[in-house]
């Protein structure tokens, strides 16, 4: 059996060495990014909801949608769920609290192999319908639909992956945009100021005619 010199063994720990280093430095990375991302949300009782969209005519899983609220918008939440089962009153008005909210993150945990153009496809057709309820003016619908379109088409190569998270921090400064990959690669981190993306943003999850507000408020009722 061959043995292996002391060089080669030498250069094998040094190679591994890096390799682990650079694990644990990600691993670092990705933990204060989700930190930050979470900071202030979720940490009280109705403060963190999710649920599975999907396309229901193919029974094709889509992603897993969570969103954690601060402790105020949690509570006036709890209050309306408190009343009793979903109608379109009490939906309406969680609906309306969720855009209301100052501070508010969305996460979207990638369930299938999709290419950035079909997610971002779904992004613009809710930020059009955040436009058409005047959430947002024209000239902002054209400031974050352009930005987006840049975000997303830099990662067009490689594609949106099986478990990666699309992450949305909403704040009155503006909102933070964070792509993680699948295995813990931080691809996109950046802070998108001003209040065409606080209002755009809320306005494709919450706005009154977002495909996502109807989801979105359900979950708030659907706690195990």
């Amino acid at each position: 059996m061959k043995r292996i010199g002391n060089k080669s063994l030498t250069r094998v720990c040094a190679f591994m060495a890096v390799i682990l280093f650079q694990l644990l430095t990600n691993g670092m990375a990705l933990s204060t990014v989700t930190d930050e991302w979470s900071e202030g949300l979720g940490q009280t009782p109705n403060a963190v909801h999710s649920f599975l969209f999907e396309v229901t005519f193919m029974n094709i899983d889509v992603a897993i949608v969570e969103f954690q609220l601060d402790a105020q918008t949690a509570t006036f939440v709890s209050t309306i769920t408190a009343e009793g089962d979903p109608n379109d009153s009490r939906m309406d008005r969680v609906g309306d609290i969720l855009l209301a909210a100052e501070t508010i993150a969305f996460s979207m945990d990638i369930q299938r192999d999709t290419s950035t153009g079909k997610l971002l496809k779904g992004m613009l057709l809710n930020l059009e319908r955040a436009w058409e309820s005047e959430l947002i003016s024209e000239s902002e619908h054209e400031l974050v639909s352009e930005r987006l379109r840049a975000i997303f088409t830099q990662h067009d190569e490689r594609g949106i992956q099986e478990g990666d998270k699309l992450m949305y921090r909403v704040q009155p400064d503006g909102v933070r945009v964070i792509l993680l990959g699948v295995d813990g690669e931080i691809l996109e981190d950046s802070l998108e100021s001003g209040p065409a993306w606080t209002k755009g943003i809320k306005g494709v999850f919450v706005g009154p005619n977002s495909k996502l507000r109807e989801k979105l408020v359900e979950a708030v009722w659907d706690q195990e």
